[in-house]
């Protein structure tokens, strides 16, 4: 395990916080679907994962010059979206994750 500097500060302690999810946990999930496109997301000012933030997922069409959405979802406790694409669905192309933090 890497060492981490800690700061006597809040921030200090939510940069350990944050370390010691990422560190401690199993990425092997048997309930996750593997998918080709996943996200974990932190919540950096409280130092824990973002749950509940709704996440959408876009692919850029190329000739039709726009993106459209093609999957969207609701981070769960640990901050992770398991299931947004699967393997059938996805196609080779460019894509963008909204994050949408003004509903939390």
């Amino acid at each position: 395990m890497q060492k981490v500097k800690v700061c006597n500060n809040s921030s200090g302690s939510r940069i350990l916080a944050i370390h010691r999810h990422i560190s401690t946990k199993s990425y092997e999930n048997k309930n996750m679907a593997a998918g080709p496109l996943t996200t974990h997301v932190l919540d950096t000012a409280r130092g824990s994962p973002a749950s509940n933030l709704p996440i959408s997922i876009s692919v850029f069409k190329q000739h039709e010059g726009q993106w459209k959405q093609v999957a969207s979802g609701m981070t769960d406790d640990d901050g992770r979206c398991p299931g947004l694409l699967t393997q059938a669905n996805f196609q080779q192309g460019m894509y963008k994750i909204n994050f949408n933090t003004d509903c939390v």
